[in-house]
């Protein structure tokens, strides 16, 4: 799965050139591509998609916001409480 950094780079922009499309700082654009740092606004998401030409989905894989699941892992309990009938 490439980072936002390795998509940047393969759709052929500068830190400089995404900064100037997006009206955000070069320093920023930078911190988004570093783990852990902060993560763009879901506007600049949908932004870095079209310009990237990648889906809003690939940018959140990137970003390490959603992982597809692991068909190996089994699924969590049901959250929700089982509500007992009425009157029993």
């Amino acid at each position: 799965m490439p980072t936002l950094r390795e998509l940047r780079v393969i759709s052929g922009f500068t830190q400089q050139e995404v900064a100037e499309r997006l009206n955000v700082s070069v320093g920023q654009v930078s911190r988004w591509e570093q783990p852990g740092g902060p993560r763009p606004q879901p506007s600049h998401r949908q932004r870095l998609a079209r310009l990237y030409r990648v889906s809003v989905y690939e940018i959140h894989l990137a970003l390490d916001i959603e992982k597809p699941p692991d068909p190996n892992k089994p699924l969590p309990p049901d959250p929700t409480p089982r509500k007992k009938p009425f009157g029993r």
